[in-house]
């Protein structure tokens, strides 16, 4: 990891410190998500499943999150949380790569319609994947340097965002 600035190995020291605990449980697994994708039969999935042989999130590749860039729609809960610092980890060292992309929108919820209802908020996702303080700091942190330059930053939703994540993390 040489090739990295001090302040993305600080970051990827971070998310590995806040997350280190986070067991996938039962959770869905990757392969298993991209089965689903493909509309695969519930029995080829669970064969797919059996793919994802790593029992910590720090033994998912950064190839596999290469080979399965978008797995989060189809992720159930435990797998979204399982996953997430993986894909954290990786966005750090390809701030432009797509799985980058998806994770961020993943991230940083907001509606497109104005009026619409919004359900899907920073303070639901907290809840909803069980963020503790350290975890949101180090979210607010990896979206405030991957986004840094953005084009984001420059809408008044992601930055009420990012101010979202900031708070939750104080």
């Amino acid at each position: 990891m040489s090739d990295f600035t001090p302040e993305q190995l600080n970051l990827i020291s971070n998310i590995e410190h806040a997350f280190e605990n986070v067991t996938r449980e039962d959770g869905k697994t990757l392969h298993e998500a991209f089965a689903e994708d493909q509309y695969l039969s519930k029995e080829e999935c669970l064969e797919a499943r059996k793919l994802d042989t790593d029992t910590r999130w720090q033994d998912v590749s950064d190839e596999m999150i290469n080979e399965i860039p978008s797995p989060f729609s189809f992720l159930d809960g435990k797998g979204r949380r399982y996953y997430l610092p993986a894909f954290m980890r990786f966005g750090v060292k390809y701030p432009n790569h797509y799985a980058t992309s998806m994770l961020i929108y993943i991230l940083y919820p907001f509606t497109s319609t104005q009026g619409e209802k919004q359900n899907w908020t920073v303070e639901s996702l907290v809840q909803d994947f069980k963020f503790n303080k350290q975890q949101c700091r180090v979210i607010f942190d990896f979206l405030k340097n991957i986004c840094e330059d953005e084009f984001l930053l420059k809408k008044p939703e992601w930055v009420k965002a990012l101010q979202e994540w900031q708070r939750l993390s104080e």
